[in-house]
């Protein structure tokens, strides 16, 4: 489990699923001097809930004294042409504003729920379908979604003069995917500090087949945490294009490589935060062995699967809960001992 006294909302934009502005670098960066656009500084936070045009009010998915989640998908697109994608990297962003806390929660693709691996949902089923199936997998409905593609990762890493990563496990992974060629090739990443960049990180974030105990969905999830955390750090650096830092034209610039449906009133919202950053505490939390496990491949039409034990998630539910502050850790097994509803108002 990770823990940092930050708000790290930055921390969560999966794969540079950095839409907002705000969640990025508002809320993840500390002692470092912005740009502010127009009027819009953490001291007017009072007024970023206002409509100040003409258009219909449209209800706020996110706003301040409520718990909401953001669900960051990462998907296996290797052009803007293809149609056809899974989302092979999910995290839920929780906020309990009340309790003061964050959590980060990482599903692994293989999940089986609804018939079906849990990558194919949204493409498949839509925003809809996937809420549902977060909601039974960690008892959270996502409030909104933040998606970018293999071409995103890279186009904002290299944007960034690339980042810094430290790597506890040097490993070689000789069955990484060449997208280009349709075959396998070699990859090999060193132990300790090193700067990488777009197409390193890619294959940082995708590789599954190290050896050194990297090979595995959940390993590689810890590593898309490490390039998360990278991210801020980079972002002022000289050879960044988004330095100097205005908010507005990096909200426009990301939306048009990026999909989400979070607005910039919401972005603003989530603006207002950053005087509260240090108040807020941090977890990630892996949906792991600890909760699922592998069944023989002939109950699934022959395919490599993962399942929750006994067919039940609640465990999951009751961890998230714990983490949140929703439920005490002394009640976590009674499901009705909850301090706020695990589902975003």
């Amino acid at each position: 489990m990770f823990k940092k006294p930050l708000f790290l909302f930055g921390f969560t934009l999966l794969l540079s699923l950095l839409i907002s502005s705000v969640i990025y670098l508002a809320v993840l960066m500390k002692n470092v001097p912005f740009t502010y656009p127009l009027d819009i500084s953490p001291k007017d936070s009072s007024d970023l809930a206002k409509n100040t045009s003409p258009e219909p009010q449209i209800p706020l998915k996110i706003g301040k004294d409520k718990m909401f989640s953001i669900l960051l998908l990462g998907i296996d697109r290797r052009h803007k042409a293809e149609t056809a994608f899974r989302t092979d990297i999910m995290v839920l962003l929780s906020v309990n504003q009340s309790q003061k806390k964050v959590v980060l929660t990482s599903v692994p693709r293989d999940l089986w729920i609804n018939g079906g691996r849990i990558n194919a949902t949204f493409v498949n089923g839509g925003w809809e379908d996937m809420q549902k199936a977060f909601l039974g997998i960690t008892g959270i409905s996502p409030n909104a979604y933040i998606q970018c593609d293999f071409e995103d990762l890279v186009w904002l890493i290299d944007s960034l003069g690339g980042i810094e990563v430290d790597l506890e496990t040097a490993f070689t992974d000789s069955a990484y995917p060449n997208d280009v060629t349709k075959t396998y090739i070699t990859v090999n990443f060193d132990k300790g500090i090193q700067t990488i960049d777009g197409k390193s990180a890619l294959v940082l974030s995708r590789s599954r087949h190290g050896n050194n105990g990297e090979g595995s969905d959940f390993k590689r999830m810890q590593r898309q945490h490490k390039i998360l955390k990278a991210l801020p750090n980079a972002i002022l650096t000289p050879k960044s294009v988004f330095n100097p830092f205005i908010l507005t034209k990096f909200y426009e610039v990301i939306t048009q490589r990026m999909s989400t449906n979070l607005t910039l009133k919401e972005s603003e919202l989530l603006w207002a935060y950053y005087p509260e950053k240090d108040t807020y505490t941090v977890e990630s939390f892996f949906v792991n062995s600890d909760y699922l496990y592998n069944p023989p491949m002939s109950d699934y039409g022959g395919a490599w699967v993962l399942v929750a034990k006994n067919n039940d998630y609640s465990p999951i539910h009751n961890q998230l809960k714990e983490r949140l502050g929703l439920i005490k850790p002394e009640s976590k097994d009674n499901k009705n001992t909850t301090l706020n509803s695990a589902k975003p108002q």
